[in-house]
């Protein structure tokens, strides 16, 4: 990896999170794009909070994804 660049910083409604105990937070979530190459992006991996990793060409993301902020906020970065 050699160049990490800040696309944006997101925060209210969008980042905003309901808990059953009626706890309400909204997070702050900075979105950055990283250089990993193909090998690299092979070995990442999850952990607990992960239920799926997956890679999509820009013109490929589905629509019905959680976080669709983060996504326009990047297509929106690369001009898409």
């Amino acid at each position: 990896m050699n160049d990490i660049v800040l696309i944006d910083t997101l925060s209210g409604e969008s980042r905003k999170n309901s808990y059953p105990n009626g706890d309400i937070v909204y997070n702050n979530t900075s979105l950055y794009l990283a250089d990993v190459s193909l090998k690299d992006a092979s070995s990442l991996k999850g952990d607990s909070e992960t239920k799926r990793l997956k890679f999509f060409y820009p013109e490929d993301v589905p629509d019905n994804l959680m976080d669709i902020d983060l996504i326009k906020s990047y297509l929106k970065y690369i001009g898409k």
